[in-house]
């Protein structure tokens, strides 16, 4: 995807983006935790500035995110709890306690220090 971005994005022009990644030369076990944790492409994301320059862009500015990505998730695991009834109703058990799970995994892959933002 990002080599196609690049293709087609007009010379001068500003591609700005986010991606949940493991640190660079996380062990095998951090990553197998990162698997389980994070999303279900994340156990095979290269460094984010390494894909970039790989496909051709430079990279302008790089921002660690993470501690700021932590306190949204908390927030939204806050926010899960606060409106169960209405979130289950309207979401169904299944798919609301798949979000809290979800919300909790990234604050505990954060915690854990194998996923970045």
């Amino acid at each position: 995807m990002l080599r196609e971005c690049h293709r087609v994005l007009k010379p001068g022009r500003l591609l700005v983006g986010y991606v949940t990644h493991t640190p660079p030369g996380l062990a095998e076990e951090g990553l197998a935790r990162a698997g389980d944790l994070g999303p279900s492409f994340i156990e095979g994301s290269e460094d984010p500035r390494a894909q970039a320059e790989g496909v051709g862009f430079e990279v302008v500015e790089m921002l660690d995110v993470t501690a700021r990505f932590r306190e949204t998730a908390l927030a939204w695991l806050v926010g899960l709890k606060e409106r169960e009834q209405d979130l289950r109703e309207e979401l169904g058990d299944e798919d609301y306690e798949h979000e809290l799970e979800q919300k909790g995994c990234i604050v505990e892959g954060i915690d854990a220090g194998v996923l970045r933002r």
